[in-house]
């Protein structure tokens, strides 16, 4: 009598009701097990029955990452709270071909204020638990200076210390510390999570380009501010500027030494998008600005000019920091901050080298950065397919960018823009993970 083998059984050709039964359930195991390897997500598992869960965790019982993504999600315990205490937003986004999910949180650096919801968890806190209790395992970007391996910039300790990032980022950063340096990334309080820094206009203590610089120096004293402007690399840049602004912004921004690489590290497709998107943004905040800040003789190339010219002999402190602080405040430290979103965008799509069991895209992804930030990369995901599956904290507007993303130069005193560092979840489907 003929006999067909399905899976690691033999059964007889006549019991084919049988055989179409094994056959599909192999075939619903095999494609269960694709997903659980692609995403790296054990939620997946809820679409197995129990005998294909067992089979499963039998057969991926090697890898000790995934297998602690399992353990949690049939544990359960991740956070899950009807507030969170620090950032102001939250979007969640999907990409629904190849379903990589990215998490944006956006906050206002240094902004006070409390948080009105009678029950609510502290970011770091929140986000410590997340890192141990996920069943995800996640990619997370937050917006610090990049690590040495032994310090922090000191352009980011002064941040923390004068307010500019605050104590948030500091504590969120704490949980992270051990993660970003690449001699810890194996650590089993690193197993579930790959931590990036995104942040490159800074490393090991100095800024990445002359652009960043020349923003950079205006926080300086007037006796650094007269060093730095008398430096080669920044009276080349003012002659620069003079020639033609925009496109010597748009090279510093897309040409940096972290982000040059990182976008060559991208298949043509996506390096493409995320270079349309910064020149096209670019193009349109930097004319945006000369028509707000350029009356008057005051456009960035009338500026540059001035400065490139201006005598530092016989200039007083007062007129040199001025000048150079309108500068930057209206033209410059918002159109180099592009670096960060340029340098997040290439590192949310690279394809990572195999470590240990860690996968090798980011699929599940945390992004915390600054509003600005957190909104130019939730415009981006939208333009390459993502769709927006949940939302809290957004201010009610057609589009996802604020129609006031051109703001006044930085006084010391901010006000919150309406804003509450306080994020109501109602508006997100919990656990994140």
């Amino acid at each position: 009598m003929p006999y067909k083998e399905v899976g690691s059984t033999i059964y007889m050709d006549d019991d084919q009701a049988t055989i179409d039964a094994v056959t599909a359930r192999l075939s619903t195991k095999r494609t269960i097990m694709l997903r659980l390897l692609t995403t790296y997500d054990a939620t997946v598992l809820s679409d197995a029955s129990e005998a294909e869960r067992a089979e499963i965790v039998a057969e991926i019982s090697d890898n000790p990452v995934l297998m602690e993504l399992v353990r949690n999600w049939m544990r359960g315990g991740q956070p899950i709270t009807p507030a969170i205490s620090g950032p102001q937003t939250l979007t969640e986004q999907v990409d629904p071909n190849s379903q990589r999910r990215v998490y944006v949180f956006g906050e206002l650096h240094g902004r006070d204020g409390e948080c009105s919801q009678d029950k609510y968890m502290e970011a770091r806190y929140y986000f410590r638990r997340l890192f141990t209790t996920t069943s995800a395992f996640i990619d997370f970007f937050l917006e610090i200076p990049s690590y040495t391996g032994t310090s922090w910039s000191k352009v980011f300790m002064e941040n923390i210390r004068d307010g500019r990032q605050g104590d948030i980022m500091k504590d969120i950063r704490g949980a992270l510390v051990k993660c970003t340096s690449a001699a810890h990334r194996d650590a089993k309080d690193c197993q579930l999570i790959r931590a990036h820094f995104t942040d490159v206009r800074f490393d090991n203590h100095a800024a990445t380009n002359t652009l960043s610089y020349l923003a950079l120096l205006s926080t300086m004293t007037p006796g650094r501010i007269r060093m730095g402007l008398a430096a080669p690399d920044v009276r080349q840049l003012l002659a620069d500027l003079v020639k033609d602004p925009g496109h010597v912004i748009e090279t510093y921004v897309l040409s940096g030494k972290f982000t040059k690489k990182a976008l060559l590290q991208l298949n043509p497709e996506i390096q493409e998008s995320i270079r349309d998107y910064v020149a096209v943004s670019l193009k349109s905040e930097f004319e945006a600005r000369e028509k707000l800040y350029g009356s008057g003789g005051r456009t960035l190339q009338h500026l540059a000019l001035l400065m490139y010219n201006t005598d530092l002999n016989t200039v007083s402190d007062d007129k040199m920091v001025r000048l150079l602080k309108y500068i930057n405040n209206a033209y410059l430290t918002p159109l180099e901050s592009w670096v960060v979103d340029a340098y997040t965008m290439a590192r949310l799509f690279k394809t990572f080298a195999a470590s240990g069991d860690q996968p090798t895209e980011a699929r599940n992804a945390i992004v915390y950065a600054g509003e600005a930030h957190a909104e130019r990369l939730r415009v981006f995901l939208t333009r390459v397919g993502f769709s927006m599956v949940g939302k809290a904290g957004i201010k009610t507007q057609t589009s996802l960018v604020p129609p006031d993303f051109i703001r006044t130069p930085r006084n010391d005193a901010v006000e919150n823009d309406g804003f509450e560092r306080c994020l109501n979840m109602t508006g997100i489907s919990q656990p994140l993970f």
